[in-house]
């Protein structure tokens, strides 16, 4: 990449994200973003094969969970409680950056009406965290750490704790009443999933 290359691309994803923020994937043009970014047009296929491309760089760009899941086998035989909190901070802690959930408010409406499209993206990127969840914890039932189970259901009953804090924090706000501050919710919730998924001779070694 030439010198100089790095920086019109960060400037082009700062422009999409401003664009799609405010008008959504159906609203937000090529145009609008190319212009938002002080460039011509044509110079954001130099970076970006289309506006689906581009609007996946913006969600793995505000979203550090979604790129770590494109690599992730190195998590496989890590502890329960090192990679359940990795996932929860990195998926909460996103939701830090007012863009993001600015971000996701508009996908959650337009995922109802048209969920060809930016609900679809979201959608491909949710997949990704819950396929790693569910094979990550049948490895770990290999490993004799966590007692069968249905991977499957409890891959989404964890993540959907997570959406559930978001959704209270940001967008119901009548349940934001009480909520707990963020390290406590994820340390509470990765206590309880574990309590109920730990293997009997993995709890004993954890106490000893």
């Amino acid at each position: 990449m030439k010198r100089g290359e790095p920086e019109r691309r960060r400037q082009i994803l700062e422009a999409a994200s401003k664009v799609f923020s405010e008008k959504g994937f159906g609203g937000a043009s090529m145009r609008a973003i190319a212009r938002e970014a002080g460039v011509k047009q044509p110079l954001i296929y130099w970076y970006f094969e289309g506006k689906e491309d581009l609007f996946r760089a913006v969600l793995s760009e505000l979203s550090p969970l979604f790129e770590r899941m494109e690599n992730p086998d190195d998590l496989m035989d890590r502890p329960p409680e090192e990679v359940l909190s990795l996932i929860a901070s990195m998926e909460l802690g996103s939701y830090a950056d007012p863009k993001l959930v600015r971000l996701f408010r508009i996908v959650i409406a337009e995922s109802a009406l048209n969920p060809e499209g930016s609900g679809r993206f979201l959608e491909e990127s949710q997949s990704a965290v819950l396929g790693f969840l569910a094979a990550y914890l049948g490895r770990q039932i290999e490993l004799g750490k966590l007692k069968a189970h249905d991977t499957e259901s409890v891959a989404r009953s964890f993540f959907g704790a997570l959406i559930f804090y978001f959704l209270a924090r940001e967008v119901f706000l009548h349940m934001k009443e009480r909520l707990p501050d963020q390290e406590r919710y994820i340390k509470n919730v990765v206590a309880v999933f574990l309590d109920g998924l730990r293997s009997t001779n993995y709890a004993k070694e954890a106490r000893q």
